[in-house]
C-alpha cells in the first residue's frame, strides 16, 4: 500500500513483516497531536474502510492519553519497550570487566556457534513465561510464529557485516552470548545497539555479560560511541541493570494491535 497520511496519524506498510507473517500488517504512527476528538474520529472512519490482518501502533508515554481510544476501537496491549541511549567511553575503567575465572572462555562468536545460540534465544524469550512478547500472542499470531521470527531475527543478526558477536564456553560448550550491531550515526559517533544478551541459567551470576560486553567493547573500532539499550519495561532484571550503570533514558512505550475484524476465508 503507498503511505497513507491523515491529520493525526499515518499509516505504512510494515513489509517485511507482512512478507514473514504472511498477513497484511501495517503500523500507525501518530503525528503532531490535533487533540483527541479529531484522532477518535479519524481512526474510526480510517478503520471502517481499510484493507488489513493487523495493525501495530507504538505508543509514546508521553500520549497515554490516546490509549483509552485506541482500546475503545479494538486495539489490545500487546507489549513495551524501554530505551536508553548512552554515550560510552570504552576506556572508562567502569566498563572493563575481566575474564578472571579461567573456568569460561570468551571469544568472537562464528557460524558455527548458530545452533547453540539459537537454542539458547529460544530458552531466554520463545519458551521464557515470563518474556511477553507480541510474536507470542496467540491472539494475533499463529502458534509457531514466535519461535520461526526469534530464530530468524538472531541469525540475520548473526550475519549482520555491522554485527559483533561474543560467546562464553564452559567446559567447550557455548552457555552464553552478545550481540551488538552498528546502527548509524548521533551527530559525531557512531551507534551501536545491543541486540540480545542470554546466559544458560545455571550459569548466570557470574557477571557473563558484562565480561562479554567488555570483550566487545574493546574490539569497536570507535573508544567512544553511543549505546542503544532497548528492552520491555517489565523485563525488570535488565531494566535495573540499565538504571544502575547510569544509562540516559530515551523513551518508553507501550504497543498496541488490533486485527481484522472481517471473515476470513476458510
Amino acid at each position: 500500500m503507498n503511505n497513507q497520511k491523515y491529520i493525526s496519524f499515518s499509516l505504512q506498510a510494515r513489509e517485511w513483516e507482512s512478507l514473514f507473517f504472511k498477513k497484511n500488517i501495517l503500523e500507525m504512527s501518530l503525528l503532531d497531536s490535533k487533540g483527541i476528538d479529531v484522532f477518535d474520529g479519524e481512526i474510526s472512519q480510517a478503520l471502517a474502510t481499510l484493507n488489513y490482518d493487523l495493525i501495530v501502533v507504538n505508543l509514546d508515554v508521553q500520549h497515554l492519553i490516546y490509549a483509552a481510544i485506541l482500546e475503545e476501537v479494538g486495539f489490545r496491549l500487546v507489549d513495551s519497550r524501554i530505551t536508553f541511549l548512552s554515550l560510552i567511553d570504552s576506556e572508562s575503567s567502569v566498563h572493563s570487566f575481566d575474564n578472571l575465572n579461567l573456568d569460561f572462555h570468551v571469544r568472537y562468536a562464528s557460524q558455527a556457534d548458530e545452533d547453540a545460540i539459537v537454542a539458547l534465544t529460544h530458552a531466554s524469550l520463545t519458551e521464557n513465561l515470563d518474556f511477553i512478547s507480541r510474536y507470542k500472542n496467540t491472539e494475533f499470531f499463529d502458534e509457531g510464529d514466535a519461535r520461526l521470527y526469534f530464530k530468524t531475527w538472531i541469525i540475520n543478526s548473526l550475519s549482520s557485516v555491522n554485527a559483533h558477536s561474543a560467546v562464553v564456553e564452559y567446559e567447550g560448550k557455548v552457555v552464553g552470548f552478545f550481540i551488538f550491531e552498528k546502527r548509524g550515526s548521533k551527530g559525531d559517533y557512531a551507534v551501536y545497539k545491543g541486540i540480545l544478551c542470554a546466559v544458560q541459567s545455571e550459569f548466570q551470576g557470574h557477571k557473563l555479560h558484562l565480561v562479554m560486553q567488555s570483550f566487545l567493547f574493546k574490539r569497536f573500532n570507535e573508544l567512544r560511541f553511543y549505546l542503544d539499550n532497548t528492552t520491555q519495561v517489565s523485563n525488570y532484571p535488565t531494566l535495573k541493570n540499565h538504571i544502575k550503570s547510569r544509562r540516559q533514558l530515551k523513551e518508553i512505550s507501550l504497543t498496541f494491535m488490533k486485527k481484522s475484524e472481517r471473515e476470513m476465508p476458510a
